[in-house]
Order: structure tokens, then C-alpha cells, then sequence
């Protein structure tokens, strides 16, 4: 494969990010394919797992703790102008609707008269994470997953899971030492 330098940036590297641990996998060399463009310094390109996270995924189904309410959006057509637009999910004391969610201004013509369509995910690919993090035996999947959901997680070897059901479910937050046992909350409810 032949690279062509760019010629402002030469062959503009880029650092690869593993999509899982987002440590650094590799190094990028784009040249000129971005056009001009300088490379980002540090970016995840694909969803292949590093070697680490590959030999985890080998022994168990690796889960990574998200914030549903940070991940979320929701869509909004203005009655005035008709303009969609999508906004963060907010939510406030100090409001007049019934869910709690503060009342959204069309950043178009100014106005709140809002129509409130259902919640989409930002990225349903990447959720927000919030630093959970571990790698679990396919009988804990198989436990706490309905068993038609457990036997996709299997098959993927990772899952991004809510905070509330990390919580419940008791799994560690922060560094787990390599080899650690991860049971989850053996409580019967």
C-alpha cells in the first residue's frame, strides 16, 4: 500500500483508540486522504477490540456502564415555524409539563410551543459512559438477561448496561485487578 503525504501535513498521523477500553491500539498514517485535513491526535476508527480486550472477550462478555438519561435525546417540532430539532433530555422541578422535562425553545423562531415526539438514542452505538467496567462468566449473562437477550450478549462478548441495573446487580466500579471475581448481588429477589 503506497501513502501519499499530504502537503501541508506529510503522512498526518492519527493515534487509533480501541472502541472498548479506549486505550491506544495503533498508529494511524492517513497522508493526504483527509484532504487537507490535519488527522485527529488521538480517535476510534472501528469497533475491533485491541489484543487485551479480545483476550477478555475470549474468557467472558465484557460490560460497560452507561447513563441512559445522558444518552438520550429527544425530538422536537415546533408549532409556530415547524422546525425539528433534537435537545438533550432535561429535566427540571420548575416546569409545567407532567414528565418533569423542561420545556424546550425552537432555537429557529424562539417560541416554546413545542411538540415532544418519543426519546432517541445520541449514538446507539457509543452510549455515555460512565466508568463501569468489567468482564463477566456467560452464566452470569445467562442469569440475569432474559434468554433471548443473554444469547446476543453471548454472541456480541460485551454489553453496555444502565447505571441503575449495574447498581442493582452489584457490580464494581473503578479498577478491577486482572482475575478478580465478579459475582453481582447473589441476593433472591
Amino acid at each position: 500500500m503506497r501513502i501519499v503525504p499530504d502537503p501541508v501535513h506529510g503522512l498526518n498521523p492519527g493515534i487509533e483508540l480501541c472502541f472498548f477500553c479506549n486505550k491506544e491500539k495503533s498508529i494511524v498514517l492517513f497522508g493526504s486522504v483527509l484532504k487537507g485535513e490535519r488527522a485527529p491526535h488521538k480517535a476510534v476508527y472501528d469497533y475491533a477490540p485491541c489484543e487485551a480486550c479480545a483476550k477478555l472477550m475470549r474468557q467472558g462478555v465484557l460490560l460497560i456502564s452507561v447513563d441512559e438519561k445522558k444518552s438520550m435525546c429527544r425530538e422536537h417540532t415546533c408549532r409556530r415555524c415547524n422546525h425539528v430539532w433534537r435537545a438533550p433530555i432535561r429535566m427540571s422541578k420548575n416546569t409545567a409539563n407532567l414528565s418533569g422535562e423542561m420545556t424546550e425553545t425552537c432555537p429557529k423562531c424562539n417560541t416554546c410551543g413545542s411538540i415532544n415526539s418519543s426519546p432517541h438514542m445520541l449514538d446507539d452505538k457509543n452510549p455515555w459512559r460512565t466508568g463501569g467496567w468489567v468482564v463477566v462468566k456467560d452464566a452470569f449473562i445467562q442469569k440475569v438477561f432474559q434468554p433471548e437477550v443473554a444469547i446476543d450478549v453471548i454472541k456480541k462478548r460485551v454489553a453496555f448496561l444502565s447505571d441503575e441495573a449495574w447498581d442493582l446487580f452489584g457490580l464494581p466500579r473503578g479498577e478491577v485487578k486482572e482475575n478478580e471475581e465478579v459475582h453481582g448481588d447473589e441476593k433472591e429477589g
